[in-house]
């Protein structure tokens, strides 16, 4: 009986005392598992940025996709007001010569010179009219909305 005490004492013993060398193994192993669990989140949060990186990059070059069309159309659009307005003021300045030359030619004759005074005052009307109205257009084309 007292040998199977003392073996029962020294293998309780045994088992609390920790085994040199597969303790210190252990004890390196689950260190090298935190290590490698560490890496891995690592790497998967560096991929997961590039990845988001990578997205927000391929939305804004859309985004500068359209807003250079957008662009390109409003740059069409104002080309073509301005031709149509420079079609416009070249027939008004048509149509104020015509009355001009209407104008000089009725002054001239004798039977119209009781209406001369009032094809004046009209002439007069419509040169004024035109010359704010092309003052208009320059200011608007060159001096503010397409600069």
């Amino acid at each position: 009986e007292d040998l199977e005490e003392r073996g029962s004492l020294q293998c309780e013993s045994e088992d609390l005392e920790e085994p040199g060398p597969f303790a210190a193994d252990k004890r390196l192993f689950s260190l090298e598992e935190k290590l490698n669990f560490s890496k891995v989140f690592l790497m998967d949060e560096q991929w997961r940025g590039e990845a988001l990186r990578e997205k927000l990059q391929h939305h804004e070059d859309r985004l500068k996709a359209q807003l250079w069309q957008c662009m390109s159309k409003q740059v069409e659009v104002l080309i073509r007001g301005k031709q149509q307005t420079e079609g416009t003021l070249h027939r008004l300045q048509r149509q104020v010569d015509a009355l001009d030359d209407l104008v000089s030619s009725t002054a001239s004759d004798p039977l119209c010179l009781n209406q001369s005074s009032s094809l004046a005052a009209l002439h007069d009307a419509l040169n004024l009219k035109t010359q704010v109205l092309l003052l208009w257009v320059w200011e608007f084309w060159a001096g503010g909305v397409c600069k």
